[in-house]
C-alpha cells in the first residue's frame, strides 16, 4: 500500500467518526422532540419531564447543541405559560374565592409567558428543521 494513503487512514476515520457523531447527536435530539411533541398538550409535567430529559442529553455537536437547549427551553416556557393560563382560568370561576387582583396579576403573567413561549418555539422550530435538513 501506498505510505501516503497508509498516512490518510487515520484522518479518514476521523472524518467518519465526526459525521457518525454530528448524524447520532442530530437523532436523539430529534427523537426527544419529537416525544414532546407527541405528547398531549394537557400532560404539562409529562412535557417537562421530557423537556428536562431533552436538556441533559449529552450531545456534542454544534447543530444538535443549540436544538438541544433552544427546543428544552421553548417546551420549558410553554408548560410554564399553560400552568399559569389554568390558575387565571381557575381565578374566573364564579364559584373561585381567588383575589381579583391576584387572578389580574396570573391573566397578565400568562400572557408574557406565552408571548416568551412563541418567542422560543420559533427558535426551537428554526433549530429542529436545521437538525432535521441535514443527511
Amino acid at each position: 500500500m501506498n505510505a501516503r494513503l497508509v498516512a490518510l487512514l487515520p484522518l479518514l476515520a476521523c472524518a467518519c467518526s465526526a459525521s457518525h457523531d454530528e448524524a447520532r447527536d442530530r437523532h436523539r435530539v430529534a427523537t426527544a422532540i419529537d416525544a414532546i411533541r407527541d405528547t398531549p398538550a394537557w400532560e404539562v409535567d409529562r412535557r417537562i419531564q421530557l423537556a428536562t430529559e431533552l436538556e441533559k442529553l449529552d450531545v456534542r455537536t454544534p447543530l444538535a447543541l443549540k436544538a438541544r437547549d433552544e427546543c428544552a427551553k421553548a417546551y420549558k416556557s410553554m408548560a410554564d405559560s399553560t400552568k399559569l393560563a389554568a390558575i387565571a382560568s381557575a381565578g374566573l370561576d364564579p364559584k373561585s374565592s381567588a383575589d381579583p387582583a391576584a387572578t389580574l396579576a396570573a391573566a397578565r403573567d400568562a400572557i408574557k409567558a406565552q408571548d416568551d413561549s412563541d418567542a422560543a418555539m420559533a427558535t426551537c422550530a428554526d433549530a429542529s428543521a436545521a437538525i432535521r435538513a441535514r443527511p
